[in-house]
């Protein structure tokens, strides 16, 4: 017993247990961030696919950007299918030309409801409006059906109420467009006040086209003299000889580069001086006594 008792600690087998345990900590550590290492690239990657897709149209059509957090094909074949329903509003849009008219010399007073009023008789308006173009209003209407424009290809102007406004397809051709600016005369010494509706009816029957009454740009007064065109030469010239008087005052003809004075409208050119004197009414008739 006492032998046992006092056995040399040295001679007894060393106890590893505690090392052993240190090598399993250290093996778990490194096995611990070698999977975290290993989760974090999985989630990079996994990021990477958990993108947004940004898909465009051209420069001229809108943009479709849509956010989805994972890789969705049936997503992505949806975007793509957006973008191919969208392509064909250019198209669209031009198809539309073919139902517009541009309306000029719109008095700056008048209303959409009122313009609408008016063009609603040739047929059912989608959409209608304005830009303010120096003196006037220029309006832009598009109607349902291309044939309830058919008339303007023709007929060049129409009646806004008292008024006569310019009405031009918005597809006429460059050589149609120039014809109706081409053949145009200027009449001079509209009574104050005179009406383009006035005047058209006064010109019925001599070929013009278009008229349109000029405005002051102080007051927006109605000026004493129109701009007439016509469809061609021929009728121009035909229209130039006729002798026209409205409301008791007589009308005269000039070329568009010709100035007419704003208060006597050109009369002095046509009329003779009024003498000073008996002696010089006198003189005038001797002088056209010898003739």
């Amino acid at each position: 017993m006492s032998g046992s008792m006092n056995r040399n600690p040295s001679s007894q087998p060393p106890n590893n247990n505690k090392d052993g345990r240190k090598d399993v900590l250290n093996l778990t550590v490194v096995l611990s961030k070698r999977n975290v290492r290993k989760q974090h690239k999985q989630q990079q990657q996994q990021t990477s696919k958990q993108h947004t897709m940004t898909t465009r149209l051209s420069s001229t059509g809108p943009q479709v950007v849509i956010e989805q957090r994972s890789y969705n094909k049936s997503a992505y074949q949806q975007a793509a299918s957006s973008v191919s329903s969208r392509k064909p509003h250019v198209k669209e849009k031009e198809a539309q030309k073919s139902r517009i008219i541009q309306v000029l010399d719109i008095p700056l007073n008048y209303k959409l409801y009122e313009i609408r009023a008016v063009f609603s008789k040739y047929g059912k308006i989608e959409d209608l409006y304005t830009r303010v173009k120096g003196l006037y209003q220029h309006a832009y209407i598009r109607y349902e059906q291309e044939d309830n424009i058919n008339i303007f290809y023709f007929q060049w102007s129409c009646y806004l109420e008292q008024h006569t406004v310019r009405v031009i397809p918005l597809l006429l051709n460059d050589e149609s467009r120039e014809d109706r600016y081409g053949f145009a005369l200027k009449l001079t010494g509209l009574p104050f006040g005179t009406t383009g509706r006035e005047l058209n009816e006064l010109l019925k029957g001599s070929g013009t086209k278009s008229v349109v009454i000029s405005r002051n740009p102080k007051n927006y007064n109605l000026l004493k003299y129109a701009m007439v065109y016509f469809p061609n030469e021929d009728v121009l010239t035909e229209a130039a000889s006729l002798e026209l008087k409205i409301k008791g005052s007589e009308l005269f003809w000039l070329n568009l580069d010709e100035k007419a004075c704003h208060v006597t409208q050109a009369l002095s050119q046509f009329k003779r001086k009024k003498p000073s004197s008996y002696a010089e009414a006198a003189k005038g008739e001797g002088n056209n006594g010898r003739r």
